[in-house]
């Protein structure tokens, strides 16, 4: 018996490999929406260096978030981070206990990232940011 089975099947794998290959070339020339610039690449990425800053600050120089940091109503990204240009909005979710801390997060922002991190009581958290 062959590794690859019969010589049908050898065959067989190489036409649908072809006509996959041939699909996927017809629908990127025909749809357009797969140009991708510069400043598409440069704003997502500024929007990951983003989140990292921003998991840095909520840190506040430890190795965890505090929550009791994230839960303090006056926080704003702006003046605590001092991340301001460009406006960035975020949302901070205990995967545990799913509580909530919304930044002016939406979800609808152009450009998104998110991260996992720890709290300080063992939770998961996770950081959405969006700019």
């Amino acid at each position: 018996m062959s590794l690859f089975g019969t010589p049908h099947v050898i065959v067989a794998s190489m036409i649908m490999v072809v006509i996959v290959i041939t699909m996927t070339v017809m629908f990127i020339g025909t749809t357009g929406q797969t140009k991708i610039t510069d400043d598409t690449v440069t704003q997502d990425l500024e929007a990951v260096h983003i989140a990292h800053m921003i998991e840095n600050c909520f840190k506040q120089d430890q190795k965890y978030v505090s929550k009791l940091f994230v839960s303090n109503p006056a926080l704003d990204i702006c003046s605590a981070c001092r991340i301001c240009n460009p406006e960035a909005k975020a949302k901070v979710i205990d995967m545990v206990t799913a509580k909530e801390w919304d930044f002016g997060y939406t979800g609808d922002e152009d450009h998104k990232h998110s991260i996992f991190f720890i709290f300080d009581d063992g939770n998961t958290g996770r950081l959405y940011v969006g700019t």
